[in-house]
Order: structure tokens, then C-alpha cells, then sequence
């Protein structure tokens, strides 16, 4: 019954895919699982009429017979190899669709609720990998698809040839469908567990994966190579591929001895009908016309109760689309999942406050809270800075703002409305982002900006070029080959590598972008890091002015930074320690104050050292 659950879910897939598809796909299926039990059939009777026909002549009512069945034998031939390729391009035709479908609910399942805990889940990773068929079978669902359809068509085969024989007595077909049924469940069920223990290693698999293809991608293979490292990799690969395989092999194993006594039992069950058929024959009890039909019809059992790769593809697909179908309950019970919201987000959201009020978190899996009640006033329409030693949860907040994240206790209020209560895709719309590790899309420049629309496709160049003026990237653009055209990466043709800090100017104006179509948040999680000190402190003068009005969250390691923002707030251990304007804070003589005259030691030594 599961195996039945589990196709009626692939073809319920397919389905969605292609419906016209799915009905061609299907009377197809039912002309060619049925037409070579009527050309066995016929090709019988004309082997049937032959002796009449040598004997009355081509004129007789028998020769008559004769030519008719010749011509019908032919035509039934041409159409089987007509109707073969077509119906096989059809079902290719409706495997991809059902792939492209799946890609399609896979990318709304795991990309559709707003927080991105649920993607970093090594379970639910390896339940997206194995969802896609992306296993050491490399079989895609739509393969499984393929599958379907044959193993239809060759039951309708197996049933008809039945039929068709039992003509000419019970006994011989019964015997040898007798022993292929069950040898036929049997190894369909061996292939089954194997598949089902294939997926039970998705993880070791995938780790084997990431060190096969570590070396060939352009980011990482520079150290890779400068490294030397290229054999270890190799070597984890193996260690993973055969620490998942393993158990894999085992059960393949387990099953060589009953294959090896199934097949001999199959072999021996066909002889003892090879014998039955001689034994009627010499009795005078089967003619010619039974002769020709019963021995290619038990010959079609073979074809038909065989296992071939199809078989394999069905059996690796049908977990996969079970684990698929399964995601949406395991991504919506899991227990750091952000929920969708419902209430609207005033346009102008926020236009009071923005307040972190008594909140607790920790990310899933550790148990260490990266917050313990914190409480954070963020002004509404002056900057405010964040700063403090690496680990002290400077990000985090970005993350919980944004609501890729909800506090596990406390709450973010916006102007004074829980932001668990609103619609979390219409408040993300509201707050243009630079993150620290911010994403190289492999576009072009044009595009690298304009997605700070918010998905707008409508965007104006006038509006692009604007941002990219304000981050400072027009000169960076202009030296580009084809401006705004140029792709940015090498892995295309006329494609470049921009440097750190033209890919940081780049996300800039994204984030501008990101403003001019209504963001009313801006963050910028280390947004210079890649620029040199001179033109940082170019880009910040500028740049606050620019954004004066707007609630302005400013996360940096670099003093020089952030003494030019509205309010500066020290981080440590999930804690506020701090807080005031640049000069309030080193006049405390804090932590804020031994950080920036460490910071500015330095830079006065790097100084002294080049005018000496």
C-alpha cells in the first residue's frame, strides 16, 4: 500500500505538471501495452493459415486468409515502430515537466516562509537534497515518471498475453506467469529496500559531495591549489562515499543469492514448458497456429516481467517524491519556523518606533543564548551604530529585525505592534539590507542593483544609475566593458571578477535601491569592509546624508564608521553595555573608548610608519 501511495503522489505530481500530457502519455499507453499481444495474436494466425493456403493455393479462401493477416501483421508492425519513439519522446516530455515542477514546489516549500532557520537544519538539508533526486542514483523524480509508464504498459502487456493464450489450454501459461509473479515482486521489493536505504544516507552523500566538486569551483579553488589540497579532498570524498555507500552495497549484496536461486528457478519453470508444449504438439493437442502464439506469447511474459533500469528509476524516485511531500508538514512543525503574519504593515512602518523589549534567543541546535533579555531602542529617523567584539550578536539582531528569525522569548515591536502579528514578506519589503557576507550574484551589473527592487522587473535605468551615483560605483560601472551589461563572473563568456570593494559598492546601491522603492529601514552590516579607510570615510559622509530620515541600523568593526552615526550602542555578550554619541562614549572611558583608541593606534602607527 505504501508503494501505491507513494506513485499515486508522483503521478498526482505529474499530473499538476502537464494534463494533456499525462492523457496523451496515457492512451498511448494503453494502444502499445496492448498492441503486441494483438500482433502476437495475429502473426499466429498467419502462421495458422500457411498450410492451407501451400496446399489450396493463394486463391483459396486460406490463401485469402493468408494475405490478409500479412497485411495486418505489417501495418500492426509499422505502427508499433511508429508509435514506440513518439510515445518514448512524450514520456522524456513529461518526465522534465514533472522535474520542472518539482524544482518549482521545492523552491516554494523551502523558499517560501520568511525565516531561513528551517535552512540551516542538516535534517531538512538533507531532505531538500534527496527531494530532488539529488543522490548517489542521480535519478530525478520525472525518471520515476518514465517508470510509471512503463511498468504500465508491460502489466496491460502481461495481462493481454495472458488472455491471448490461455486459448490454447491454462496449464502452459499459468505455470510460467506463476513464476514470474512473485519472482518479479520479489526483486521489485529488493530494489526497494535498497532505494530506501540509499536515502537513509543522504547525508553522508552529500557531504561526499561537497568534497568531490570543492576543487572545480572558482572561489575555492585558489586555495585548494595554493594549498596543495586537492589529494585530501579526495581522500574525504572517499571516506564519505564509501561510509554512505556501505550499507548500500550490503543490502545489494544480501539479495545476489535469492536473484541467482529465482533466475534458475524462472529457468527451470520455462523448461518444464519448453517440454509441456513438445508433449501437445507430438499428441496432436496444439497445431501450428497454438505453436506460434503460445511461444512468443511466454516469450513476452520474460520482456514484460523483467527488471530493467526503469524499474531502478522508479524505485530511487518514489522515496524522494515521499520526502517531498512530506516537507511542507516537517518545515511548518519545525520549532524555530517564522510564521507567515497576517496584519498589514502601515506604508510608512516605522514612523514612531522600533523596540527590542525583553528578548531572549538562541539559534536551533545550541543551547547557549546569544541574548538573555535584551531591551533597544532604535530611533526613528536618525542612524544608530552597533559595535563590539566578534560574537557579541551584532548580526543577530539584523537577522531577528528582519524576521529570519523570531526571538525565542521577548518581542520586536513596531511602533508598538509585535512584528509576529504582521506580515512578515510585507515588513521584509519594508528594510533594504547590505548583509556582511553579502551575496555575488553571477549577473549582470544591472541586475546586482536591480534586485534591491524587490523583485520589480519594471525598474527604471534612471533609477539604477541614481543608486549606484550614491554608492559611489558610477566610476566602477563605467570601467566595466559593457557598463551595466557586463556580467560578473568569469564563468561566461566577455564575463569579469569585480574586486572586494567594487562587488561592496555594488551592494550598496543595491541597498539604495532597495530605498528608493519604499524601504523605510536601512541596514548595513559591515558595509565597507572591502574599502579602503579614505574611501570609506568619503562614502559615510556622504552616504548618512543621504539617508538622513530614514531609521538607519549601522553594524561596524570601523570607528571611523561609526562616530559619524546619530547614537552608537556597545554589544557584549548579549548585553547593551553602552550607549551615546561618539564623543559621550569616549568621554565615559568604557569599553567603546578602549576599543576606538586601540583602533586608532593602529591606524596613527600605520601613519608614522609611512611618513618615517
Amino acid at each position: 500500500m505504501r508503494q501505491l501511495r507513494r506513485i499515486g503522489l508522483l503521478v498526482g505530481f505529474a499530473w499538476r505538471a502537464s494534463r494533456h500530457r499525462v492523457l496523451i502519455v496515457a492512451g498511448l499507453l494503453v494502444v502499445r501495452g496492448f498492441l503486441p499481444t494483438i500482433l502476437i495474436g495475429v502473426s499466429g494466425a498467419l502462421v495458422g493459415a500457411v498450410p492451407g493456403a501451400v496446399r489450396d493455393g493463394i486463391g483459396s479462401d486460406a490463401g485469402r486468409r493468408l494475405v490478409a493477416f500479412t497485411i495486418v501483421t505489417s501495418a500492426l508492425f509499422v505502427v508499433q515502430q511508429i508509435l514506440a519513439p513518439i510515445s518514448d519522446a512524450l514520456e522524456r516530455a513529461l518526465a522534465r515537466r514533472t522535474d520542472a515542477r518539482i524544482r518549482q514546489d521545492a523552491i516554494e516549500i523551502f523558499g517560501g516562509t520568511p525565516g531561513i532557520a528551517h535552512l540551516e537544519d542538516p535534517s531538512l538539508q538533507d531532505l531538500a537534497l534527496a527531494a530532488k533526486g539529488v543522490t548517489a542514483s542521480d535519478v530525478t523524480p520525472g525518471m520515476g515518471v518514465m517508470g510509471i509508464a512503463v511498468m504500465i504498459r508491460r502489466w496491460l502487456t502481461l495481462a493481454s498475453t495472458y488472455v491471448l493464450t490461455l486459448r490454447f489450454g491454462w496449464q502452459i501459461p499459468t505455470l510460467v506467469l506463476a513464476a514470474w509473479l512473485p519472482t518479479r515482486a520479489w526483486l521489485r521489493r529488493d530494489i526497494m529496500k535498497v532505494a530506501d536505504v540509499l536515502m537513509g544516507k543522504t547525508r553522508e552523500l552529500r557531504r561526499s559531495l561537497y568534497f568531490r566538486d570543492v576543487s572545480m569551483q572558482p572561489g575555492i579553488a585558489k586555495e585548494v591549489r595554493v594549498f596543495g589540497i586537492t589529494g585530501w579532498f579526495m581522500r574525504r570524498f572517499d571516506e564519505e562515499w564509501f561510509t554512505g555507500m556501505r550499507s548500500v552495497w550490503r543490502a545489494r549484496n544480501r539479495a545476489l543469492a535469492p536473484m541467482i536461486g529465482f533466475s534458475l528457478f524462472v529457468g527451470a519453470v520455462y523448461g518444464v514448458a519448453i517440454w509441456l508444449i513438445g508433449r501437445d504438439i507430438l499428441a496432436g493437442d496444439l497445431g501450428l497456429e497454438g505453436l506460434a502464439t503460445l511461444v512468443p506469447g511466454l516469450l513476452s511474459f520474460a520482456i514484460a516481467a523483467e527488471i530493467d533500469q526503469n524499474d531502478l528509476f522508479l524505485a530511487n524516485a518514489l522515496p524522494a517524491i515521499e520526502l517531498l511531500s512530506a516537507a511542507p508538514a516537517r518545515i511548518g512543525g519545525h520549532p524555530s519556523v517564522v510564521r507567515a503574519g497576517g496584519g498589514r504593515v502601515a506604508p510608512d512602518a516605522p514612523s514612531l518606533s522600533l523596540r527590542f523589549e525583553d528578548v531572549t534567543f538562541s539559534y536551533p541546535g545550541n543551547p547557549n543564548p546569544v541574548y538573555a533579555g535584551l531591551t533597544l531602542d532604535v530611533p526613528v529617523g536618525r542612524s544608530l551604530a552597533i559595535v563590539g567584539p566578534n560574537g557579541a550578536g551584532k548580526t543577530t539582531l539584523v537577522k531577528l529585525l528582519a524576521r529570519l528569525y523570531d526571538p525565542t522569548a521577548g518581542r520586536v515591536l513596531v511602533d508598538g505592534v509585535d512584528l509576529r502579528t504582521l506580515d512578515a514578506a510585507a515588513w521584509q519589503r519594508r528594510i533594504g539590507a547590505i548583509f556582511q557576507d553579502f551575496v555575488q550574484y553571477p549577473l549582470t551589473a544591472r541586475e546586482n542593483v536591480a534586485l534591491g527592487a524587490m523583485g520589480d522587473a519594471e525598474i527604471d535605468d534612471e533609477v539604477i544609475r541614481r543608486a549606484i551615483a550614491l554608492a559611489g560605483a558610477d566610476t566602477v560601472v563605467d570601467g566595466f566593458p559593457d557598463g551595466l551589461d557586463t556580467v560578473l563572473t568569469r564563468a561566461f563568456d566577455a564575463g569579469i571578477d569585480p574586486s572586494g570593494g567594487q562587488w561592496q559598492r555594488l551592494a550598496l546601491a543595491r541597498a539604495l535601491v532597495a530605498v528608493e522603492m519604499g524601504a523605510g529601514v536601512l541596514v548595513l552590516d559591515e558595509p565597507t569592509a572591502n574599502l579602503d579607510v579614505r574611501a570609506e570615510a568619503e562614502l559615510f559622509d556622504r552616504f548618512l546624508d543621504l539617508t538622513r530620515g530614514l531609521k538607519t541600523l549601522l553594524i561596524s568593526h570601523r570607528f571611523s564608521t561609526v562616530r559619524r552615526a546619530d547614537l552608537i550602542v556597545v554589544l557584549d555578550e548579549g548585553r547593551i553595555t553602552e550607549r551615546g554619541t561618539h564623543d559621550e562614549l569616549v568621554a565615559l572611558g568604557g569599553t567603546y573608548a578602549r576599543m576606538f583608541e586601540h583602533q586608532a593606534s593602529r591606524f596613527r602607527d600605520d601613519a608614522a610608519e609611512v611618513t618615517s
